[in-house]
C-alpha cells in the first residue's frame, strides 16, 4: 500500500514537471508511504512513489521498480491476492525473481503480458507502468475501486496522475479551481466523484475497473480508455445461474474462506475490525481459525452505541484480543476538521472519522493492515430497506428507475435545490442534468448487460455494487492511509464479485411479505407480516460459526451520532466564501440556526465550508 505519482510527457514536448515538482506531488502524500521513497526521471517519463512496507519489507521491493533489463518500470499501490499463482506461470516462462515482493510479481506480468496480464491479476491496486523501449504506458485501477487514481492533462502532451487529487495539486503548474457539476453531485450524494469528474475543475478520476494506454511515441499523447470488466468478461452476468441451494451455499462459504485466507498475507502486523455485524464477525471467526486463535479485533463508534455490545460478545465467543475505541463529540468535530484539511475533500460519510481513529489506535498497537468487511451489503442484498423500496418500486413501477435508485441515495433532493441555491448557480447546473445522465446512462448499462441475471431487483444490487460500494471503498482507504494503515477488503475481491452474481436474489434478498395460513373453508388468511431477509446465503454459509445473536442481527448503520453532533460546525458554513456563492441566505440561515433538524443538508454544506477554507481560504 503506497501513495504514487507520474508525469508522461509526448515525444518532442518539453516535459514541464521538474524533479522538484514530482517529489512535491509524491511527498503531498506522505502519510500513504511513510518507509521509503523513490523517484525515476528519464526522457520525460516521471515516476514517483511513497511506501507503506507491507510485502517483502526490506529495499529490494523499494519503488519504481525496474526490470533487470531496465526495460520496465513501474510505480504501484496495492496488493495482489494470486501472486503464488502468478509467480509460478511466470517462472514456467523463464523468468527469475529477484524478491519476494508482489510489485515484482505483477511488474513480470505486465512486461510478459502486456494488456493480457489485466485478466490475470487479483487484487487491489492502482499503478503506472512503463516499456521504455517502445515508449508505451499503462496506468491502471482495479475493478471494484479499492485504490484510488487521479489524472489530469497539463496542456502540451503532458499527462500527470497521482494516489490522491492533493498530489495533482501539489503541482505548480496545477490551482485549486471548484467544479460546480461536481459540488454539485457532493451536496445530494456525498460522493467526492462523479462519473470521472471531481469536486476540481479539470481534474478526474480513473473509474473502477478502468486503465489508460499511453502512446508517447507520438507528438501528442495516444490515451484510450479501456474497462476492465469487458476486458475480462465477469461483469456480463451470462453464467449460469447457481440453482442448487446446497451447492450455492458451499461454494460461497469456499470462496470466502479462500478470499479471507489469500488477504492474510503479510508480512507485517495484521488485526481486524470487528462491529459486531455480520461481515466483520465472519472474516473474523474464519481469520481466527487460520492464524490458530491469535487475532487483535477493533471497534470503534459511540460510547453508548450498539455497536459494542455485540462486538464484545463476538469476540468473547471468538477469543480475539478486543479493542474499544469510542468516539466523543468533541473528538468528532476536531477530527472532521482535521482530515478534511489532510486531505483536501469533503468526507464523504460521518462514518470516516470512527475509521481514521479506529486506524489511528490500531496503528499506535503495531499494526499496519486492517481486515474489514465492505462489500457484504453490496455483492449479496444487504441493505434492508434500500431492497425493499426497490422491490416495491418495481412491483408497481412509477417512474424511470435509474433516478429511482438516484432519489435513493440522495441527502438533498435534487427538487429541492432550487430552493436553498441561489437562482444563476441552479440555472447553471440545468437541472443537475449531468448528475442524472449519470446514473441514467451507467443503470442502463448494467441492465443491458445483466444476461439471465438481468431481474430488476438485481439491476438495482449491481448499481449499489458500481456506485455505493465505490465510494464505501475509497471512504475505507482514505480514512485508514491518512495513519498510514493498509485496509484490505475480502468481501471486494473479483472472485467473490463474479459469484455472487452467479446466484438467483432468493439466496440474497428476499422482500417483506404477508404469511398465509388456510382458513375457514381452505381460504388463504394473511396472518402475520414477514420481515425483508438479507444476505441469506450468508447467514446460512457460516452459521457454525457465528454467535447466532449476530446472525439475527439486522444491517445498523452510522454508529454515531452526528445528526446531534453536526450543530458544534454549523457556524462555519456563514463564514464560508464559497457557500455563501452557492446558497440563498435562508438557506445559510436554517442550517446555522437548525442544522440538527436538517442534518441532511448541514453535513455536506458543513464539508463544502470546510473544504473550501482548505484550498481557498
Amino acid at each position: 500500500m503506497c501513495g504514487i505519482a507520474a508525469a508522461f510527457t509526448a515525444a518532442g514536448a518539453t516535459c514541464r514537471t521538474t524533479q522538484s515538482a514530482l517529489a512535491a506531488m509524491r511527498d503531498a502524500m506522505v502519510h500513504r508511504g511513510p518507509d521509503g521513497t523513490g523517484l525515476f526521471v528519464q526522457d520525460g517519463i516521471c515516476l514517483a512513489h511513497r511506501r507503506l512496507a507491507v510485502i517483502e519489507t526490506s529495499a529490494a521491493g523499494s519503488q519504481p521498480m525496474q526490470t533487470p533489463c531496465g526495460r520496465y518500470v513501474i510505480a504501484y499501490n496495492g496488493e495482489l491476492y494470486n501472486t503464488a499463482e502468478l509467480r509460478r506461470d511466470l517462472s514456467n516462462k523463464g523468468v527469475a525473481f529477484r524478491t519476494n515482493s508482489d510489485t515484482e510479481v505483477l511488474l513480470q506480468a505486465l512486461a510478459t503480458w502486456g494488456a493480457r496480464a489485466m485478466s490475470r491479476i487479483r487484487g487491489m491496486y492502482a499503478f503506472a507502468f512503463v516499456d521504455l523501449v517502445a515508449k508505451q504506458a499503462i496506468v491502471a485501477r482495479d475493478p471494484l475501486g479499492i485504490k484510488p487514481l487521479y489524472w489530469t492533462s497539463l496542456g502540451g502532451g503532458e499527462l500527470l496522475i497521482a494516489s490522491e487529487l492533493q498530489g495533482l495539486l501539489a503541482h505548480p503548474l496545477i490551482s485549486a479551481q471548484p467544479n460546480l457539476t461536481g459540488i454539485s453531485a457532493y451536496l445530494t450524494t456525498i460522493r467526492t466523484t462523479i462519473g470521472a469528474e471531481t469536486l476540481f475543475d479539470g481534474l478526474f478520476t480513473l473509474l473502477p475497473g478502468e486503465w489508460l494506454t499511453v502512446d508517447l511515441s507520438k507528438a501528442s499523447l495516444k490515451i484510450e480508455t479501456l474497462d476492465w470488466w469487458r476486458f475480462v468478461g465477469n461483469d456480463s452476468g451470462a453464467s449460469p445461474l447457481l440453482d442448487d441451494d446446497r451447492g450455492a451455499v458451499a461454494r460461497v462459504r469456499a470462496a470466502l474462506e479462500d478470499s479471507i485466507a489469500r488477504h492474510l498475507h503479510s508480512d507485517v502486523t495484521l488485526c481486524s475490525l470487528l462491529s459486531g455485524g455480520l461481515d466483520s464477525t465472519i472474516i473474523a471467526a474464519h481469520t481466527m481459525r487460520l492464524n490458530h486463535g491469535s487475532l487483535s479485533t477493533y471497534c470503534s463508534g459511540h460510547d453508548q452505541g450498539e455497536d459494542f455490545a455485540f462486538a464484545r460478545l463476538a469476540a468473547k465467543e471468538l477469543g480475539t484480543i478486543h479493542h474499544e475505541v469510542p468516539v466523543t463529540r468533541e473528538l468528532f468535530a476536531s477530527r472532521w476538521a482535521e482530515m478534511v484539511q489532510r486531505q483536501g475533500v469533503p468526507l464523504s460519510t460521518p462514518n470516516e472519522v470512527a475509521i481514521n481513529q479506529v486506524a489511528r489506535q490500531l496503528r499506535a498497537g503495531g499494526n499496519v493492515v486492517a481486515l474489514s468487511g465492505e462489500g457484504a451489503d453490496e455483492l449479496f442484498g444487504g441493505y434492508d430497506k434500500l431492497m425493499t423500496d426497490a422491490a416495491a418500486f418495481l412491483a408497481i413501477p412509477q417512474g424511470d428507475p435509474a433516478l429511482f435508485a438516484l432519489k435513493q441515495a440522495s441527502w438533498i433532493l435534487i427538487e429541492n435545490k432550487s430552493t436553498i441555491l441561489h437562482d444563476d448557480i441552479w440555472r447553471d447546473l440545468h437541472g443537475d442534468a449531468a448528475l442524472q445522465a449519470t446514473y441514467i446512462d451507467e443503470y442502463r448499462r448494467l441492465a443491458l448487460r445483466a444476461g439471465s441475471n438481468g431481474e430488476g431487483l438485481e439491476t438495482f444490487l449491481r448499481m449499489q455494487r458500481r456506485i455505493n460500494l465505490s465510494g464505501l471503498l475509497s471512504r475505507l482507504d482514505t480514512a485508514m492511509m491518512l495513519e498510514g494503515v493498509e485496509g484490505r477488503t475480502p468481501f471486494a475481491d473479483q472472485a467473490i464479485v463474479a459469484l455472487a452474481e452467479s446466484l438467483p436474489m432468493r439466496l440474497k434478498f428476499e422482500p417483506p411479505s404477508m404469511d398465509q395460513d388456510a382458513g375457514n373453508g381452505g381460504v388463504a388468511v394473511a396472518t402475520k407480516m414477514r420481515t425483508a431477509q438479507s444476505k441469506i446465503i450468508l447467514r446460512r454459509a457460516f452459521a457454525d460459526i457465528v454467535p447466532q445473536s449476530i446472525i439475527d442481527r439486522p444491517k445498523a448503520s452510522f454508529p454515531l451520532p452526528f445528526q446531534e453532533w453536526v450543530v458544534d460546525s454549523a457556524g462555519l458554513v456563514k463564514n464560508s466564501n464559497l457557500c455563501r456563492s452557492l446558497f440563498n441566505d435562508a438557506a445559510l440561515e436554517t442550517v446555522s440556526a437548525n442544522s440538527g433538524q436538517c442534518w441532511n443538508i448541514a453535513w455536506p454544506m458543513i464539508n463544502l465550508a470546510m473544504w473550501s477554507r482548505r484550498w481557498w481560504g
